[in-house]
């Protein structure tokens, strides 16, 4: 058995980690940790794609939107779940920011980024905030929050702090 129980190899190629979790994720077994770790899977690795000039896609983000939305439904009370989707919100947000960059962009597609970008944000902020009047943030999340993507406030992006 490898990590967790999971039963694969230390050794074994990301893709076929990947390729495993997503068969125990869809074959009905409802393994939870398998989940958890095919959501952030899947945010992690949209992301990075995203900010590097490698996709315009945000699949991969809305598919970890998802599984979380998903976790969180089964047990509305775990701050954790409810702080994984937070952050999936937010990168989410962090993806539009990076979108709406873009060279050679129409203004109505750049506006659209950018309204989405505030809306992921706004959605992110909403649930930190339910997090933190419960002393329920943990880590980085606990202290200010930083802005998105690290260089835009929430107030740049027309956003009130309530």
């Amino acid at each position: 058995m490898g990590p967790g129980g999971f039963g694969w190899d230390v050794c074994a190629p990301r893709t076929g980690i990947l390729l495993f979790l997503v068969n125990r994720v869809q074959d009905g077994r409802g393994d939870v940790r398998a989940k958890i770790i095919l959501g952030d899977a899947h945010a992690k690795v949209g992301l990075l794609q995203i900010m590097l000039g490698k996709s315009t896609d945000e699949g991969g983000l809305l598919k970890s939107l998802e599984i979380r939305r998903q976790l969180l439904a089964t047990n509305p009370n775990n701050g954790g779940r409810k702080e994984a989707l937070a952050n999936s919100c937010e990168m989410l947000g962090d993806a539009e920011v990076s979108l709406a960059s873009r060279a050679r962009l129409t203004r109505n597609v750049r506006t659209q980024d950018w309204r989405n970008a505030r809306s992921h944000y706004q959605q992110a902020l909403s649930l930190y905030l339910e997090l933190q009047s419960k002393g329920a943030l943990r880590g980085e999340d606990a202290r200010v929050r930083r802005g998105p993507a690290g260089k835009h406030s929430l107030q740049e992006l027309g956003m009130e702090v309530i």
